[in-house]
């Protein structure tokens, strides 16, 4: 009761946190996201692909929390009966910059792609631990930043989730 309480908190504190909006360079983010993964990445023999990402202006905390959650589920997810692969990427908008991380991993069905962006929602009953709290999240900060998160996916095949951070023309 005391972890689920905790998390309920911290999804709460993330709402109303002043966001320190700074330009980013978000390939070094990815880079050390990508050291902090290094060792599942390296023993699961996964094969990387990071684009070069555009810089773009948010706040620095939050942006690594929303990679470190999304890379963390490609890594996490992936099918342990083929070789992974995890695509990170990102593109410059009209009015927006948008960042995806695609994964060759389990996929989801139809039906269970919302439901993912819940509190405590866990769709598998494997060993991947944690309390169903990284999607919400990561929806939470990238709504705080005034954009939004998406799902692709194919059940058995993989998962592309994307989300956007309006441009802004100067910092506030």
């Amino acid at each position: 009761m005391e972890r689920l309480t905790h998390a309920i908190l911290k999804l709460s504190r993330l709402g109303r946190r002043e966001l320190m909006f700074e330009m980013l360079d978000m390939n070094e983010i990815v880079r050390n996201t990508l050291k902090s993964l290094g060792h599942q990445i390296k023993t699961r023999r996964i094969q990387l692909s990071v684009g070069d990402l555009p810089k773009t202006t948010a706040d620095k905390v939050s942006m690594e929390q929303i990679f470190s959650n999304l890379m963390s589920n490609a890594v996490n997810y992936l099918d342990p009966k083929r070789a992974g692969e995890i695509e990170i990427g990102g593109e410059n908008r009209l009015d927006e910059t948008a960042f995806h991380v695609r994964d060759n991993g389990r996929g989801l069905k139809p039906y269970d792609i919302e439901k993912i962006f819940n509190m405590f929602e866990r769709l598998s009953d494997d060993a991947v631990t944690g309390e169903g709290m990284g999607l919400a999240y990561v929806r939470a900060l990238v709504r705080c930043h005034g954009g939004e998160v998406f799902c692709e996916s194919e059940y058995g095949t993989g998962s592309k989730f994307t989300f956007t951070i309006p441009n802004k023309d100067s910092l506030t």
